[in-house]
């Protein structure tokens, strides 16, 4: 007896949100047909003529009535016309071309031009090393010419050693 009252809630709640569902529907098509624009709760996903928005854990979501209160409001704040003004004239304006950019190559004898420069400093490679903020290591491959190093580690070699490591293409 108590499944058949259990079954008989089941459909009677079934039955209810399917009347629910097109009422919402129809709703929807009478409203559209005169002009009024509808919204969707973006929580319970009922069919409202406004929505209000809240914060939920710093998402901003567009609810109904009911709904609203799971959520802080959020104030809509219109973008100073100072702000959009500069926006707009940033995008606006053109880019300037590039200019023609020398190429430079790292010269074939790097490892003893490190080395000599660290040396003449009376530098330690551990202490070259903690000047330009890289491993003791990556200065004694360099010095070895098992390790070429990129244009950043070139720059930073060459400001440091004050000596140049790359010629003109």
């Amino acid at each position: 007896m108590e499944d058949r009252w259990r079954e008989s809630c089941y459909r009677d709640k079934q039955a209810l949100k399917q009347e629910r569902k097109e009422y919402d529907e129809s709703k929807a098509e009478k409203n559209t047909e005169e002009g009024i624009k509808m919204a969707t709760c973006e929580i319970c996903g009922k069919t409202v003529n406004r929505t209000k928005k809240i914060k939920i854990d710093r998402v901003v979501l567009e609810v109904c009535d009911q709904c609203a209160v799971y959520g802080e409001p959020v104030e809509e704040t219109a973008m100073p016309t100072s702000t959009a003004v500069r926006t707009q004239r940033i995008f606006s304006q053109k880019k300037p071309e590039k200019a023609i950019k020398e190429e430079y190559v790292l010269v074939d004898d790097y490892p003893d031009r490190v080395r000599k420069a660290r040396q003449h400093l009376g530098l330690e490679q551990k202490d070259l090393a903690k000047m330009i903020n890289e491993k003791q290591s990556v200065i004694s491959k360099i010095e070895s010419g098992g390790f070429q190093p990129d244009d950043a580690l070139v720059k930073k070699l060459e400001k440091a050693l004050k000596i140049s490591l790359r010629d003109k293409v």
